[in-house]
C-alpha cells in the first residue's frame, strides 16, 4: 500500500512536512547537539536523578499491567455480545526492544478475537525507529488474530506499507466493516488528529450506516468532540502515556493533549460517545515511567445500556 493511496494531496503534503521537521530533531537529539539542553526529555532525566528516582522510574518501564473492563452498547448485535477486543497502544518497541518479549508473553496468555492498536509503534522518526516498526509488524504477524490500526504522531506515513505487509489493516481516515455471524460493526480510524492534524471524520465514517455500532481508533483523545459528532459508539485511544510521570496516586504532571484531564487515562464519556484512552504499553522521551504503568487493554463488548 503507497502512501499516496491512504492520503489525498493536501493532507499527505501536511503529514510528510511534520515528520521532516520532526526527523530533522531526531537528528539533533542522536548527534548530542547542545541545544537539546531545552529538550524535555533531558529536563526529565535530569529531576528524577536530582530526586533520586531515576533507577526506579526506570525498572518501571518494564512493568505493564492487564486491564480487563467490559464496555456496554445499546445497539450492538447479539452475536458480538462478548466480544473481546485486545487495545494496544504506544508501543514504542524501538526505544525499549526488552518490552516486545515481556509483552509477547503476557498477550500469549489472553484471550481475545481481535486487535486495534492505537499509533505509535516507533519513537524516533530517524532510521533507528524502523526498528520500532518492524519489531512491531513481525509481532503482529504472529498473534494469530485480526489486527487493525491507526497511525500515531510518531508514526511515518511509510509504515504503512511495513505494517500492511505483515497483516495489519491499517484504517486511514477511512472504515471497514466486522463481521460475525452475519451482523457487522464497523472499524474506524482516522490519522493522527493531534500533532499532523490530518483526521478526516467525514471520510471515515462515510460507509458506516445510521445507528450502527462503530469502533473508532484515534491516537489522541483530543479529536473526542469530533468523534461524537460523527456519530463513534466507542473511541479507543492513547498518546498521553497516562501521563508517565505521575505523583503519587497516578496525577500526571504532563500529558501531551488538548484534551481536558478526564481523557487522560482509562475509561470516560462524552455524551453518547464512551471512550477510552490506554496508558500504552511502551515510553516517550524519557525511558521512565513513575506512578503509571504501561497497560494493555482488554474490551469485552456487552450489549445493553451504559451505567449511569
Amino acid at each position: 500500500m503507497t502512501a499516496a493511496s491512504k492520503w489525498n494531496e493536501e493532507a499527505l503534503a501536511r503529514r510528510l512536512r511534520r515528520e521532516e521537521k520532526r526527523m530533522r530533531r531526531d537528528l539533533r537529539d542522536e548527534a548530542g547537539f547542545p541545544a537539546n539542553i531545552a529538550n524535555l526529555s533531558f529536563w526529565v532525566r535530569t529531576g528524577l536523578a536530582l530526586c533520586g528516582l531515576r533507577g526506579l522510574a526506570g525498572r518501571n518501564l518494564l512493568r505493564v499491567e492487564v486491564t480487563e473492563r467490559q464496555e456496554f452498547l445499546p445497539n450492538l448485535p447479539e452475536a458480538f455480545d462478548g466480544l473481546r477486543v485486545l487495545h494496544l497502544s504506544d508501543l514504542h518497541f524501538d526505544l525499549v526492544p526488552e518490552l516486545v518479549g515481556i509483552v509477547r508473553g503476557m498477550v500469549e496468555k489472553l484471550d481475545f478475537d481481535l486487535v486495534l492498536a492505537t499509533g505509535d509503534y516507533r519513537e524516533k522518526l530517524t532510521p533507528p525507529g524502523d526498528e520500532g516498526v518492524r519489531l512491531s509488524a513481525e509481532w503482529f504477524a504472529g498473534i494469530g488474530k485480526p489486527v487493525f490500526a491507526c497511525l500515531g504522531n510518531h508514526d511515518r506515513a511509510a509504515d504503512v506499507a511495513v505494517l500492511e505487509a505483515a497483516g495489519v489493516t491499517v484504517l486511514v481516515n477511512e472504515s471497514v466493516p466486522f463481521l460475525r455471524d452475519g451482523a457487522a460493526i464497523h472499524l474506524c480510524g482516522v490519522d493522527d488528529p493531534g500533532l499532523h492534524r490530518t483526521d478526516n471524520f467525514d471520510a471515515a465514517f462515510r460507509n458506516v450506516p445510521k445507528g450502527a455500532v462503530s469502533l473508532l481508533l484515534a491516537h489522541d483523545p483530543a479529536a473526542h468532540l469530533r468523534a461524537r459528532i460523527a456519530g463513534a459508539s466507542l473511541m479507543l485511544c492513547g498518546h498521553t502515556h497516562g501521563g508517565q510521570i505521575c505523583l503519587p496516586g497516578g496525577r500526571p504532571l504532563l500529558s501531551h493533549t488538548r484534551a481536558r484531564r478526564r481523557f487522560h487515562s482509562g475509561a470516560w464519556r462524552d455524551g453518547s460517545l464512551a471512550g477510552y484512552t490506554s496508558r500504552g504499553v511502551g515510553v516517550t522521551a524519557a525511558a521512565a515511567r513513575l506512578f503509571c504503568p504501561g497497560e494493555i487493554v482488554i474490551h469485552t463488548l456487552r450489549r445493553g445500556d451504559p451505567a449511569p
